[in-house]
């Protein structure tokens, strides 16, 4: 035992206090230099084409940074028209989730919207359209591998090759809920967040009361300009095979991006502090269930 003079005690504790409080240390802070880093290890791939190399290396680096926190993770392998595809699966437990927070990891195979006719052929980076929603799903796995609630963390492959060789979009997200027995109570997907002017708007097919529940945790958070409390698009996405067999599904996305499928969806398009701001209301409103 040690003993510590009364006023000593106090003067110390007291230290103490100040340098935890102005340190900004939170056992919840979400931490915007990860964030980026998760972007910046995924752009290192390179595209993240399906049946790729970079594809392979990204599930793995979702699977590598997932397990030490204590997340069962397996690779759901399957082919679409002769390539091989992989969901990556994260679970707290092995029973079926109530809550599912799922991306999509893929980046598209040409660039077609790029206002250059000449790089229109070259594949999309994928910067904020692909490993945005991935960074922020994996760093949401850093806080909530705890809860008491069943949850799974999924990163589709597949999402962003519509109209390419006449595949459809969300192949691996329709994939995903054909072979599920037991659906979840609620799907959040996260898709193209984190861009420099962040504006998410309420996606017109998302269930409105789980959208509801998202948008006042952001005004609480004061994020209302972020989080515009008004429906502007009707989306297809990994959230639709979801909203197909009933499930209360919701999509944040942000589509006013103006590179949006160009070679120019790069990580200098990112802001780090947008993805904390979507982290950081996604974390609230998981913490809140």
């Amino acid at each position: 035992m040690i003993y510590f003079p009364k006023k000593s005690f106090l003067f110390t504790l007291l230290i103490f206090f100040f340098c935890f409080v102005f340190s900004g240390y939170s056992t919840n802070q979400v931490d915007g230099d990860r964030l980026m880093d998760h972007v910046q290890q995924q752009l290192s791939f390179g595209p993240r084409l399906p049946g790729t190399d970079a594809s392979q290396l990204a599930a793995n680096y979702f699977k590598d940074n997932l397990e030490p926190y204590g997340w069962q993770v397996e690779l759901q392998e399957f082919e679409f028209d002769g390539i091989k595809l992989r969901n990556v699966i994260a679970m707290n437990s092995p029973n079926p989730p109530t809550l599912i927070i799922g991306t999509h990891y893929d980046t598209r195979q040409f660039s077609d919207q790029d206002p250059d006719k000449a790089k229109q052929s070259l594949p999309v980076p994928g910067a904020i359209d692909g490993a945005s929603g991935s960074a922020i799903i994996l760093e949401l796995g850093k806080h909530i591998i705890n809860k008491d609630k069943i949850i799974w963390l999924v990163f589709f492959d597949g999402e962003d090759q519509g109209k390419i060789n006449a595949w459809q979009w969300s192949i691996g997200a329709e994939y995903f809920v054909r072979q599920m027995a037991d659906m979840p109570k609620k799907v959040v997907i996260l898709d193209m967040l984190g861009d420099g002017e962040l504006k998410v708007y309420k996606e017109k097919n998302s269930n409105p009361d789980l959208s509801n529940e998202i948008w006042n945790t952001a005004q609480k958070l004061g994020h209302e300009n972020n989080f515009i409390n008004e429906q502007k698009y009707s989306m297809i996405d990994d959230h639709q095979p979801f909203i197909n067999r009933g499930i209360p599904t919701t999509l944040l996305i942000d589509f006013d991006y103006p590179y949006w499928h160009t070679t120019s969806d790069t990580l200098d398009k990112v802001s780090k502090r947008n993805l904390e701001i979507v982290a950081e209301v996604m974390l609230e409103w998981i913490n809140s269930l």
